[in-house]
């Protein structure tokens, strides 16, 4: 699977139009539909799917889950490059959530350990418990409809020999449970030539979701 490819793009939407436009209005399962109705398949040709609206959303972003051989705050540049190309989207980063969980917690959620292996395994279009819980119920305390996990950062050579960034993510509607895109990033099609591979690897991240 190349870089940026989505592993199931169905969240994006279907006949060219996003499913989370006007998502703040999920009332009567209207995305639930959405997503019926796009089947769960990936844009034709395997052509990169249209951007996401966040606009207006209340998305958390949560701590990297894995992090490998990578040198630099993951969690920081991710932070950086979602607030630079998503100034519109409300965003809930892991130190609020941190705060809200310390001030409650029997909720019982490791913000680092998160159940993602399922992710690693196959391809997922809906999640379940336990992680599904865990996601509700971090949705119900930040009031946000939207989670975006960042599952696995590693550090690896290309074919030139210079190091590469990689970045796997999932955009997860929380509530229903609904992945809404899964896919890998790379520095190698981040900012341009020279940044440093953690910052270009965040920066394509954001472009992938927000562009």
């Amino acid at each position: 699977m190349e870089p940026g490819a989505p592993l199931w793009a169905g969240g994006f939407g279907c006949g060219g139009g996003s499913i989370l436009r006007g998502v703040a209005n999920w009332i009567g399962g209207a995305l639930l539909l959405a997503v019926a109705a796009c089947g769960g398949r990936a844009a034709a040709g395997g052509a990169p799917p249209p951007p996401l609206d966040l606009g207006g959303v209340r998305v958390m972003v949560l701590p990297a889950q894995a992090v490998e051989s990578v040198a630099g705050d993951v969690d920081a540049e991710i932070a950086f490059a979602l607030r630079e190309r998503g100034s519109l989207t409300a965003w809930v980063f892991a130190g609020e959530l941190r705060v809200a969980l310390a001030r409650n917690p029997g909720l019982a959620v490791q913000l680092e350990q998160m159940p993602v292996g399922v992710f690693r395994r196959a391809r997922v279009q809906r999640i379940g418990d336990p992680l599904y819980g865990e996601l509700r119920r971090l949705a119900a305390l930040s009031d946000a409809t939207v989670a975006l996990i960042p599952i696995d950062v590693r550090a690896s050579a290309g074919g030139d020999g210079a190091s590469a960034v990689q970045i796997a993510a999932a955009l997860i509607e929380a509530r229903l449970g609904t992945v809404l895109w899964y896919g890998i990033v790379s520095s190698r099609t981040g900012l341009a030539s020279g940044a440093p591979p953690l910052a270009a690897a965040a920066d394509a991240l954001a472009r992938a979701l927000l562009r």
